[in-house]
């Protein structure tokens, strides 16, 4: 008797465990106020179907744009356009990051055929410029994904340059 009260006092633990997870990250990602260059659209990437609503903001990039601020719950995507320019063979992309979160993130740069250009992790309070050199083949739709271990909530800032 003393057995079967046990395993039901610890079934209902169990459950009331997976209700709180559940709720906890049911949390959608907030988006900075778009300005006239930045147009916002939500996205669910393929790859994280279960994962809470991320947010994209699309940009096309020819000098450097203001900086932004995003808060997330555990991941994040924006993407931005790269065009590529007549007369050159190459061109220098730079995307400055701080970390205004209280927790690491692990950063991802993808070129528009989903190849993974870059990736790192920047600690709270901290600030990085990922540089990548692409060619014109390269031209269109890149990718940043932010993301942390314990899916908690986050914020970082970034700007986005292209040099030819």
């Amino acid at each position: 008797m003393k057995r079967k009260r046990l395993v039901l006092f610890f079934s209902c633990i169990v459950i009331a465990m997976l209700i709180l997870l559940i709720s906890l990250t049911n949390h959608k990602a907030t988006m900075p106020e778009p300005t006239a260059a930045v147009t916002t659209q939500p996205v669910q990437p393929d790859s994280y179907p279960n994962k809470q609503e991320n947010k994209q903001i699309h940009k096309t990039i020819r000098e450097i744009t203001d900086e932004s601020t995003a808060r997330f719950d555990g991941e994040y995507m924006h993407t931005f356009t790269l065009d590529a320019v007549e007369g050159t063979v190459s061109q220098i992309l730079l995307v400055h990051m701080r970390n205004k979160g209280r927790t690491s993130f692990t950063y991802q740069l993808f070129d528009p055929a989903g190849d993974e250009c870059k990736r790192g992790t920047l600690a709270p309070g901290k600030q990085q410029t990922v540089q990548y050199t692409w060619i014109n083949e390269q031209a269109g739709d890149w990718t940043m994904k932010i993301s942390n271990i314990n899916g908690s909530p986050g914020s970082y800032s970034y700007s986005v340059q292209n040099r030819s």
